[in-house]
C-alpha cells in the first residue's frame, strides 16, 4: 500500500518529495529485512560503510505471517524485487535533481549506464568514458578493467586511452553503452558500433545518428538513419515527427505526409504534428498520392484514367483544412496555427465563411495587443463584407438568429472597429458596411475617420511622397460625396427631421480647404490638386 500511495504521489508537484521519502523509507525497511536477521536492531553495513536502518521496527515472531502463508499470495501481490525498488528509487532522485544520492544507489546495483549519466549530468565526463569505456573495452597491457575489479572509479588509474581491445564477450547492454559513449564523445562512429553489436535492431542507435547528422545538416543521411530506426520500432513518435520533418526540408512533400500520418496514429493530440501535415498536403499536387507514391490495389490500370479525370484539385485542401483545425482546437494559444487556418480557409471554394470568422476573431484574441490593427487580414475581411452583402438586401436588420451574418457583425462591430486607428482602408470598409445597414451616420463618421487618418500621415511623413499627396486627395473626394449624398438624409436612432449633417457644405469646404493648404507648396501643379479646386469650386457655386 505504501507503495503503491508513493507512486501515486510521485506525479504531483504538491507532494512529490514526500513520495519519494516513502519510497525512500519502503526500500530501507525492505534492505533491512532481506540481509540482516541475527540482531534485534535491524541494520545492514553498505558498501561505502554506512549503516542502513529500517524506518519500521522488525515485528515479533507472533506478529508476523510464517513464509508459507505469505507464498500463498506472491501472484496476487506481484511485489517487485528489492533491485527493482532501489533502481525505481534512484529513478525518482534524479527526476528531483538528487544526483548523488542516485549515483550511490546505482553504483551499489552495478548499474554502469546510469552510474555513467548521473556523473555525466555532474559535469563529470571523463568518469562517465572512464566507466563506459572499462564496460566495452579491455586494455591492451591485459590489466582487468571490469567495472568489478575497482570498488571506486576514483582509486582506478587507468589511462582512457589505453581500453582499446574490444571486450569478448560483451556486456548484454553494450547497444547502449555504445550509444551513451557516443553521446559523450559525439562520435557518430559509436553509434554504428552500437548499431552492428545489436545485430540491427536497437533502435536508439540510428535515432542517435539521425539526430547526429541532423545536426551536420546532412539531411539524407539522417533520413536513411530515422527510416532504419523505423523499421526496428515502428511505434515511436518522436522518430516519426522527426523523420517528417526532415522530408520537409528535402521537400520529400509525399513522405513528410507519410510520416506524419504515422505520427499521429500513434498521438493524435500533437498540434504541430497536425500543422506540419496540413503544411506537407498543400504543397502535393492534384493528383498524387499520400503514401509515397504506392499504387492503389483496387484500381485497374485501365481504370487509372478514367479516375484522374475526376480528381478534386482542393482535395489535398481539404485535408489540410481538416488537420489545421484540428491543430488549433489543441493548441488554441498558438496565433501560427491559426493564421495558416485563415490562409487555407479562404483558398476553398466555396470558402467557409463562418470558419474564417472564427480564425480572425481568434487572431484578434491572441495579437491585438501587442499589433493592434496589424493583427486583421484586411484582404479577408473585405471578402467578407462582400459576401454579407451579396447575400442580404439593402437595409438589413440584423438578427439574433446565429449564423454568418450575425458573427461578422459582432466581429466587426465588437473586435474590429475599436482596434481601428491608422487604418483608412478599414474605415472604408466600415463605412460600406454602414451603408448597406442603413446607418447614414455611422458612414459618415468613418468617411470622416479616414480622411483624418490620410491628412494625419500626411503631416506626419518626413517627406511627404506623391502617393501621399493622392491619398488625401482621394480621401477628401470620398469625404465630399460622403458629405453630399449622406448630409440630408435622417439619422437613425434620432428624432423625426434630425439631418445626419445639417451644415455638410460647410464641413465639405472646410475639408477642402484643409487639403488645399497641405498640398499648396509642392503639390499646386498636381492633377490631384486641381481636382480639390475644381470640387471647392462647385460647392462655393451651389
Amino acid at each position: 500500500a505504501l507503495l503503491v500511495r508513493s507512486r501515486i504521489e510521485g506525479y504531483k508537484s504538491r507532494t512529490v518529495e514526500r513520495g519519494v521519502l516513502q519510497l525512500q523509507a519502503l526500500v530501507d525497511q525492505v534492505i533491512v529485512e532481506t540481509s540482516s536477521k541475527s540482531s534485534s536492531n535491524p541494520s545492514i553495513q553498505v558498501s561505502d560503510g554506512s549503516e542502513t536502518s529500517s524506518f519500521l521496527p522488525r515485528p515479533k515472531a507472533s506478529e508476523a505471517a510464517p513464509a508459507s502463508e505469505r507464498l500463498r499470495y506472491i501472484h496476487q501481490l506481484a511485489s517487485p524485487t528489492r533491485w527493482e525498488l532501489e533502481a525505481e528509487l534512484a529513478s525518482r532522485w534524479v527526476s528531483l535533481g538528487g544526483l548523488r544520492t542516485a549515483l550511490e544507489i546505482y553504483e551499489r546495483l552495478q548499474m554502469w549506464p546510469e552510474v555513467a549519466l548521473c556523473w555525466a549530468a555532474n559535469d563529470r565526463e571523463d568518469k562517465a568514458r572512464k566507466i563506459i569505456r572499462r564496460q566495452l573495452y579491455t586494455s591492451a597491457s591485459g590489466t582487468p578493467t571490469s567495472n568489478d575489479a575497482f570498488p571506486s572509479i576514483d582509486d582506478d588509474d587507468t589511462n582512457v586511452n589505453d581500453l582499446t581491445i574490444l571486450q569478448d564477450p560483451l556486456p548484454a547492454d553494450s547497444p547502449r553503452l555504445f550509444c551513451i559513449l557516443g553521446d559523450l564523445e559525439k562520435s557518430p562512429t559509436m553509434y554504428e558500433q552500437a548499431w552492428e553489436v545489436s545485430k540491427h535492431r536497437y533502435a536508439r542507435a540510428q535515432r542517435s545518428l539521425g539526430k547526429h547528422y541532423f545536426n551536420e545538416a546532412k539531411l539524407h543521411k539522417s533520413e536513411e538513419a530515422y527510416a532504419k530506426s523505423l523499421r526496428v520500432n515502428a511505434l515511436n513518435h518522436s522518430t516519426w515527427f522527426s523523420l517528417g520533418c526532415i522530408r520537409l526540408q528535402i521537400e520529400d512533400w509525399s513522405g513528410a505526409v507519410d510520416a506524419f500520418a504515422r505520427a499521429i496514429q500513434i498521438e493524435d493530440t500533437d498540434a504541430e504534428c497536425w500543422s506540419n501535415l496540413a503544411a506537407a498536403l498543400l504543397q502535393l499536387p492534384a493528383d498524387a498520392t499520400v503514401d509515397g507514391g504506392r499504387k492503389d490495389p483496387e484500381v485497374n490500370d485501365e481504370d487509372a484514367g478514367t479516375k484522374d479525370n475526376k480528381v478534386d484539385p482542393q482535395k489535398h485542401i481539404h485535408s489540410a483544412f481538416t488537420a489545421l483545425k484540428r491543430a488549433a482546437a489543441l493548441k488554441r494559444e498558438s496565433h501560427r496555427i491559426w493564421t495558416n487556418l485563415l490562409n487555407v480557409a479562404v483558398r476553398l471554394s466555396p470558402p467557409p465563411y463562418t470558419e474564417i470568422i472564427i480564425a480572425q476573431t481568434r487572431l484578434i484574441d491572441l495579437l491585438s495587443r501587442s499589433q493592434g490593427e496589424g493583427c486583421i487580414d484586411i484582404e479577408v475581411l473585405e471578402g467578407l463584407v462582400g459576401h454579407f452583402i451579396a447575400i442580404t438586401p439593402s437595409g438589413y436588420t440584423p438578427s439574433n438568429k446565429p449564423g454568418f451574418e450575425k458573427m461578422l457583425l459582432e466581429m466587426l462591430e465588437g473586435k474590429i472597429t475599436p482596434l481601428i486607428t491608422t487604418s483608412r482602408r478599414l474605415h472604408l470598409l466600415t463605412a460600406k458596411l454602414s451603408l448597406h445597414l442603413s446607418r447614414p451616420f455611422a458612414a459618415l463618421a468613418a468617411y470622416e475617420k479616414a480622411w483624418r487618418v490620410a491628412t494625419g500621415q500626411f503631416d506626419t511623413a518626413s517627406s511627404a511622397s506623391e502617393a501621399h499627396w493622392m491619398d488625401v486627395v482621394d480621401a477628401t473626394v470620398d469625404l465630399v460625396d460622403a458629405y453630399e449624398s449622406l448630409g440630408e438624409r435622417q439619422k437613425e436612432g434620432a428624432l423625426e427631421g434630425e439631418k445626419v449633417a445639417k451644415d455638410w457644405r460647410f464641413k465639405s469646404r472646410s475639408a477642402i480647404r484643409g487639403a488645399i493648404g497641405r498640398g499648396r507648396d509642392v503639390w499646386s501643379e498636381s492633377e490631384g490638386y486641381e481636382v480639390l479646386e475644381k470640387r471647392f469650386t462647385e460647392l462655393k457655386g451651389s
